[in-house]
């Protein structure tokens, strides 16, 4: 939990003309902002170990919503706001000078967005941040599993890599996959939410895949085939194909989705397929369907096989009150 508030519009702050506001609100400690007729004023103000100093950004006027950051180890400030539909940032250093200005790849965010993109002060133009958040823009640190990360990727795409506060770094790999994001990841009116769904699709993999090595690079079209192979099993989990003939049934077969799967979810295709069964039949036992029956409707050719599936997977047989 962010230890203060955040709004999604200025609307919500409730100020007014004249009247200072604690500054909490914007997510920056120790900082106040006024609002003077069309056009809010932020002062900052902290007190370091030499003293006290005061930062004022005056007459500085926006159309619409607009969220302060201050990132301390940096020592600057960054304003989004929107323009004519649009997101802007601006960057300005803590003596006040401005770094840079310009335009964030986005149409106008919603309320309720959880991904928003950040533009560095770095000259590498590729460098972005993803963070994630249930306010407007963004939390300096988002929220995904309690865990805030920053991606990075050099001009050159020559180098990925995650910071993050749980230590994670990824192997260079990763680079295919940010390029893709970031190929993928333009929000418009008409593809917001399609483009949402692949930074989040996206962005789960490169989560998953943290750190481990691998000869195979993925595309963003093979890492979207990895994740929708469980949805894939679930659905065959009552039709009557062999284990075996799983691989052809899901298209797993080559060494490279096979080993990216087994990296997500520390399983191989047909271990995932034979447990589901399994806990589909357990399920419908518990219900009252006799053993026989329930071990032929999830699949299995007969109650021998089921049993020494069942000792494969959960390492003890099949007790009787079980079967019953």
């Amino acid at each position: 939990m962010l230890p203060f508030k955040l709004y999604d519009n200025w609307n919500e702050i409730k100020l007014y003309e004249g009247v200072v506001c604690d500054a909490y609100v914007l997510g920056l400690p120790g900082a106040m902002v006024y609002k003077d007729s069309d056009h809010y004023s932020f002062v900052y103000h902290q007190v370091r170990d030499f003293g006290t100093f005061q930062i004022q950004f005056l007459d500085y006027r926006f159309t619409h919503t607009t969220r302060l950051h201050y990132y301390p180890e940096e020592d600057w400030f960054v304003f989004f706001y929107c323009k004519s539909g649009e997101l802007q940032y601006s960057l300005f250093s803590t003596e006040r000078h401005l770094l840079k200005e310009g335009f964030c790849n986005l149409a106008f965010i919603p309320a309720g967005t959880k991904y928003s993109l950040y533009l560095s002060r770095d000259k590498y133009v590729g460098q972005i941040a993803i963070f994630f958040s249930k306010s407007l823009f963004l939390e300096i640190f988002g929220n995904y599993t309690e865990a805030w990360a920053f991606l990075h990727l050099t001009k050159n795409g020559d180098e990925a890599f995650l910071n993050s506060n749980r230590g994670i770094r990824l192997s260079l790999y990763a680079t295919d996959l940010i390029v893709s994001l970031i190929e993928n990841y333009t929000a418009t009116a008409n593809n917001y939410y399609q483009s949402l769904q692949t930074l989040r699709k996206l962005f789960e993999a490169i989560f998953r895949i943290k750190g481990i090595k691998t000869k195979y690079n993925y595309s963003f079209e093979e890492i979207e085939e990895i994740h929708s192979l469980p949805s894939i099993i679930d659905s065959m989990v009552e039709d009557k194909i062999a284990h075996k003939e799983l691989y052809n049934q899901i298209y797993v077969y080559h060494g490279k989705i096979k080993e990216a799967f087994e990296l997500l979810y520390h399983q191989l295709p047909e271990e995932m397929f034979e447990k589901k069964r399994l806990e589909a039949a357990l399920k419908l036992m518990q219900k009252g369907v006799k053993f026989p029956s329930a071990a032929s409707r999830t699949g299995f050719s007969d109650s021998d096989e089921f049993q020494r599936t069942f000792r494969k997977v959960f390492k003890q047989p099949l007790l009787l009150n079980d079967r019953d």
